[in-house]
């Protein structure tokens, strides 16, 4: 039964005595000053449109992740999150998927007026050769239609070829185009077939590059120790497994308004001062191999991914940390740094086994207005103490549910997240997860929304999980000015000495799972939890499960759940101020509202989930 006035109460005595005959309840405490400390007053809202979410500092709906979409770029059908407008696979020949078209465009004009003037032509190898020992530096060669073995460039020169399509330089030496020491090339209009790598650029070099193709070389671009500038350009591996871009040793490079298809690694970043970008381009992979990892980052170097689409299937998307794998990084070195800016990342085709990202050895992954659509078991992992995940006005959106689990994001083995503005959408078993001694979790400003339930984590009398927050084994997560809605079993869930403060947050909505097991908002089981000053509404069971452990719950208004607190192995303690400390097997209550709840007491033995 539920009344529809208030009953107001003042100890716990008065709310064990409501479990007996239903009722809602109202605790309010006064400070020593004389005011009131009250829990939230605004019913927040109950429906928002995707890419919005709930606040409790208003009744309207805010939004959420990217505040906006790059040029070139689109809202989502989803509505979550930007995604692409270009080309729906890879671009074939010398035609090249852009930003903003979704045909694909030809890289070079074959017609355009050639050569340049004061070029000098040539057009066999012998004549290049010739052009390459006898040229002053400042002149330019022009290479005629026709097929070229591989040079390096002896001083500073302009090298153009008459289109990229119809001047190839093929073979399968060490490289195709080699500039050292300190002098300055550019490079247009050429396709680099066949070589170990493609353009190698090193102590001290600068090139530039445009309107180049370079196909199936084990490494497309490399620089050490030296600057590069690639543009509008195109590096295509087929059936090969290579890096495309690749910098080290201080290098620089850049690779802009381009595509990059096919290669198992898009781009490979090594050494302290190493700075290598991707800019408004468009990097696809179709295949399926365990072994691929588009972005890989070590040892201080910074990699950014700034206006960009990374599209793909079988392939992780980053492994980031502090020594190269096979190569051990150089004493005092910390980890890596992948910065993926305004871009979207979408993997599908492919349930992957494994995390998508994974951070290790001081590594750190930084996600900024970014919008993340996988198809893995997780998006990201931070797997050791010093790594770092930080994402913010980004969204992460699960697709596809399957038989297992599309977890967002996993703080492990004292690895920290730091996530605000973000929406996480759709995952599946567990949206956000801490655990292990050390392990922070801290999310701000953020929406965990519909997590569904997975069958990895499951057992006969308990079920399938879906939970939205779940920290553990010590661990710790801080939630604040957040909200979980819809969740498919609980809400928030803390377990084995998991320490959870959840502050100015809402838990909307969570429903029974598949097996009609769970529907409880906040569960804690020989864990310490703080929740303050939140809003917790129309669960489908318990507000709150606590089932050993010790709690503080003040300043918080809990809505239309039918059951107020199941307890198991612990007692509720109303506080005459406001606490700071509980004792153990203590749930410690101040200035509480409680409307619409059947039953506020129900003291039962509570099935564990099966933790992981």
């Amino acid at each position: 039964m539920c009344y529809s006035t208030a009953v107001r109460c003042s100890s716990a005595l008065a709310l064990l005595a409501l479990a007996l005959t239903g009722g809602a309840c109202t605790t309010e405490v006064v400070t020593a000053e004389g005011a009131p400390v009250a829990a939230p007053s605004k019913d927040p809202a109950e429906e928002c449109a995707a890419g919005t979410m709930p606040s409790l500092e208003s009744s309207a709906c805010g939004a959420v992740g990217p505040s906006s979409c790059a040029l070139g770029f689109a809202t989502s059908e989803s509505g979550w999150g930007c995604s692409a407008v270009t080309s729906a696979a890879a671009c074939a020949g010398a035609a090249s998927a852009t930003l903003g078209d979704a045909s694909c465009v030809a890289l070079d004009d074959c017609n355009a007026a050639f050569p340049p003037p004061g070029a000098t032509v040539v057009t066999d190898d012998a004549s290049l050769a010739a052009a390459l020992a006898n040229a002053r530096a400042g002149s330019t060669i022009a290479l005629d239609s026709g097929t070229y073995a591989g040079f390096e460039v002896p001083r500073d020169l302009s090298i153009v070829g008459r289109c990229a399509s119809k001047v190839i330089l093929k073979g399968g030496g060490q490289r195709g185009v080699f500039v050292t020491d300190v002098k300055k090339v550019s490079l247009r209009s050429l396709t680099i077939e066949g070589f170990t790598a493609g353009i190698v650029a090193s102590w001290g070099a600068e090139v530039t590059a445009t309107k180049i193709i370079v196909r199936n070389a084990q490494l497309g671009i490399t620089s050490g120790e030296a600057k590069v500038h690639v543009s509008k350009s195109v590096l295509e591996a087929t059936g090969k497994s290579g890096s495309a871009l690749n910098a080290q040793q201080g290098g620089a490079l850049v690779f802009e308004d381009g595509e990059i298809r096919g290669y198992t690694t898009v781009s490979s970043a090594y050494d302290k001062g190493t700075e290598l970008a991707l800019r408004r381009s468009v990097a696809r992979y179709e295949g399926n191999t365990p072994s691929a990892t588009l972005f890989m980052t070590f040892s201080d170097a910074h990699n950014l991914v700034d206006e960009s689409a990374v599209l793909f299937r079988g392939a992780v998307l980053a492994l980031t940390g502090r020594d190269l794998p096979g190569i051990e990084a150089t004493a005092g070195a910390k980890g890596g740094h992948l910065e993926m800016k305004r871009s979207t990342v979408r993997q599908s085709g492919v349930e992957l086994d494994r995390p998508l990202s994974k951070i290790i050895e001081g590594g750190r992954v930084t996600w900024d207005e970014t919008t993340l659509e996988h198809q893995s078991v997780s998006a990201v992992m931070t797997g050791d103490a010093g790594s770092l995940l930080t994402s913010k006005g980004s969204v992460i959106r699960g697709l596809a549910p399957n038989n297992g689990m599309r977890n967002a994001i996993w703080a492990l083995r004292g690895g920290l997240a730091e996530v605000d503005g973000t929406a996480i959408v759709n995952a599946q078993e567990n949206a956000l997860v801490s655990a292990n001694e050390g392990s922070r979790l801290q999310v701000t400003r953020s929406l965990v929304s519909e997590t569904l339930p997975g069958m990895s984590m499951t057992d006969p009398e308990f079920g399938a999980a879906g939970i939205g927050l779940l920290v553990m084994d010590g661990a710790t997560a801080t939630f604040d000015s957040s909200a979980i809605v819809y969740s498919r079993n609980l809400a928030v869930l803390a377990a084995q000495n998991g320490q959870l403060a959840m502050s100015k947050s809402i838990v909307d909505f969570t429903r029974v799972g598949p097996e009609m097991n769970g529907g409880s908002a906040v569960a804690s089981f020989d864990a310490r939890v703080t929740i303050d000053g939140s809003f917790v509404r129309k669960s489908q069971d318990a507000a709150l499960v606590f089932v050993g452990g010790d709690g503080i719950v003040k300043h918080t208004r809990f809505v239309g759940n039918p059951v107020g607190v199941h307890l198991g192995e612990a007692h509720i303690v109303d506080a005459p101020a406001d606490p700071s400390t509980a004792a153990p097997g203590e749930l410690v209550f101040f200035a509480n509202v409680f409307e619409g709840t059947e039953l506020m007491v129900r003291d039962a033995p509570y099935e564990a989930p099966p933790f992981r």
